[in-house]
């Protein structure tokens, strides 16, 4: 009563509390440590895959579609599964996901990997 005296409100904050927390994309640690349960060093599945010996750790830090694919592939599950803050809605990769330079070099080894 004496809190209502002096304008202070007791009534509960109008927040949704059943509201479910947005997505979030895999924890590279996590990452990494699944990957090194299936035997995958991530120096060793970028040698694998004919990238650079750092593709694959940079895959984490920032975005690289080829090396999202190579991981994505070792997990049976889709890129966007793993890191769904580097895709839209509609499945289509983020706009500033990548410059182009870094587009050119994907459609280059995308139509080297669909001519093997």
């Amino acid at each position: 009563m004496l809190a209502a005296n002096k304008g202070y409100s007791l009534a509960m904050p109008k927040t949704n509390l059943l509201k479910k927390p947005a997505p979030k994309d895999w924890h590279k640690a996590d990452i990494k440590a699944a990957l090194e349960k299936k035997g995958w060093m991530l120096r060793g599945m970028s040698t694998f895959n004919s990238l650079s010996h750092g593709a694959e750790r940079a895959a984490l830090d920032s975005n690289s579609s080829i090396a999202e694919e190579v991981i994505a592939d070792a997990f049976g599950v889709t890129p966007k599964e793993i890191w769904l803050s580097h895709f839209e809605k509609n499945n289509t990769p983020n706009k500033r996901r990548c410059n182009v330079k870094q587009r050119i070099r994907d459609t280059f080894f995308i139509s080297i990997l669909i001519s093997k």
